[in-house]
């Protein structure tokens, strides 16, 4: 079996936690149904620069859900900048190709800063990053963008928010070369105007998450270690590449 340490923030069996990941899934399906269209260059012409700003987590969690809770487990493998460095350019990659004549600027943020803030101010009815409404905006000035293109992850560590791998029993993961798991990388693409103010977002949906194959060890000390933690960082990345493209593209570029 996958011999991952144990950890505290995991009380609920396997059961338990598909049930939360299937009641996240349910609200945002619902939530999708209530967005505005994709944008236009048309609604775009009177915008001339653009900057990206992406708030990952850099230190996505490998969990392993067991049969029982004492199966549970986790472990993070940092990927020291790599998520959001990864994130900023899909994305200007994709608004260089759906609107050619805009600037895309550098964003003079602090990503880690404003996560923190993020994460702990609480929530807003001005939308999903109307707590950090007044950051984004001198984030705005500060560039000279127009608008911002703001990247952030949605969900806890237990319930698959931001991006990560999950394995659990049966055949979700086995510790074997043809053993599976999913990949994920649940993060909203979020489109904010020069006052702070969120505009609209999207996310991957279907393309959010991924099955995968991966020759794993059973020893835990092992995932944190070249060269298996190169091939558990190119999975997650891959999967966050895929799934901000569609998300970009839902959102109209």
């Amino acid at each position: 079996m996958f011999e991952f340490m144990t950890t505290t923030r995991m009380t609920t069996p396997m059961t338990s936690t598909l049930r939360m990941l299937l009641a996240v899934t349910t609200t945002l399906l619902l939530l999708s149904a209530c967005v505005a269209p994709p944008r236009t260059a048309i609604e775009d012409a009177q915008f001339k620069s653009v900057a990206v700003v992406s708030m990952l987590d850099e230190s996505p969690r490998i969990m392993r859900i067991g049969a029982t809770v004492f199966g549970n487990a986790a472990v993070n493998v940092n990927q020291d900048g790599a998520l959001n460095k990864l994130a900023t350019e899909t994305v200007e990659q994709r608004l260089k190709t759906s609107r050619p004549n805009w600037v895309i600027r550098k964003a003079i943020a602090d990503p880690a800063d404003l996560s923190q803030k993020h994460r702990t101010r609480g929530g807003s009815w001005s939308g999903f990053v109307g707590n950090i409404k007044q950051d984004l905006k001198e984030i705005a000035e500060r560039s000279d963008a127009d608008l911002l293109f703001v990247v952030v992850e949605y969900g806890t560590g237990v319930s698959y928010g931001g991006v990560g791998m999950v394995g659990g029993v049966g055949s979700l993961y086995r510790c074997k070369p043809d053993g599976t798991a999913s990949v994920y990388a649940h993060a909203w693409l979020i489109l904010v105007d020069k006052s702070g103010s969120e505009i609209s977002k999207r996310n991957g949906e279907s393309q959010s998450t991924a099955i995968v194959k991966l020759d794993l060890p059973c020893d835990i000390a092992q995932l944190q270690a070249p060269p298996v933690a190169e091939r558990l960082s190119s999975a997650m990345q891959r999967q966050l590449r895929v799934s901000l493209e569609s998300a970009a593209i839902r959102l109209g570029y």
